[in-house]
């Protein structure tokens, strides 16, 4: 009961679609939770560990491109770009396919402005994820679908 009226409010938030307006949005979260069956807390939790992901890994991807050092671009990417896949952020994930393509071809001249689409849309893709998720888990909480802490304490 609780856990349909969770998926019942997330179906009315425009963040749950994948476009709006000309517009596409950085995850088209109505494509991730349906291949995931409709399991939007695997969902929560596969976006935190993109957000996680992203901050320890484009580090390591912004020395690997100005090194013009192939091999280890390549490993980053691919290994993100399989999270991004998983979580449908398509622009995110578009992004990272053309400059893991690069590297596989060694084309470090090109590296930059791979680089450079890749950062404008993990810059948009970070701000997007962080808000869907903060409201998410603010209506499960409100609708007492998500445990307090205090209430976990004391199960425990």
């Amino acid at each position: 009961m609780h856990r349909a009226r969770s998926v019942a409010a997330t179906l009315k938030d425009p963040m749950f679609y994948p476009s709006v307006g000309s517009v596409e949005l950085p995850v088209i979260i109505e494509h991730a939770v349906s291949a995931l069956n409709d399991d939007l807390h695997l969902f929560r939790t596969m976006a935190k560990l993109v957000l996680d992901q992203i901050a320890d890994e484009m580090p390591d991807l912004r020395a690997h491109a100005a090194d013009q050092e192939s091999a280890g671009l390549f490993a980053s990417l691919h290994r993100l770009k399989g999270s991004l896949g998983a979580i449908s952020a398509m622009p995110s994930y578009q992004a990272c396919s053309a400059l893991n393509s690069l590297a596989r071809v060694d084309a470090a001249e090109s590296f930059a402005m791979g680089l450079g689409q890749l950062e404008k849309e993990i810059g948009r893709l970070r701000p997007f994820l962080s808000a869907w998720l903060a409201k998410n888990e603010r209506e499960e909480y409100e609708h007492g679908l998500f445990p307090s802490s205090v209430d976990a304490v004391k199960n425990h």
